[in-house]
């Protein structure tokens, strides 16, 4: 991913405005909804204060961690860092 993302933005440093923000949002929303992963099944995990859940897209056959925290998804190298791979 060449640029930061919503999610690194406002962990970082809070930098992102709402617009960019509320962007972020409603392109999310055009995606197709996500649903957690496993069948439904997958639990939430708790990094920090921050509580992650692992969702899936059904319209892209996409999966990525959802901060139930801060209501933003992770890319996979925001991912990795978090968790440690």
């Amino acid at each position: 991913m060449g640029a930061l993302s919503m999610y690194t933005l406002y962990m970082l440093n809070n930098t992102a405005t709402l617009a960019e923000l509320l962007d972020a949002q409603i392109a999310r929303a055009e995606a197709g909804p996500w649903v957690p992963a496993c069948g439904g099944t997958e639990t939430p995990v708790t990094v920090g204060c921050y509580t992650y859940l692992y969702m899936f897209q059904p319209s892209t056959r996409r999966h990525a961690y959802y901060c139930q925290t801060t209501d933003l998804f992770l890319d996979a190298d925001e991912a990795d860092q978090i968790f440690g791979r």
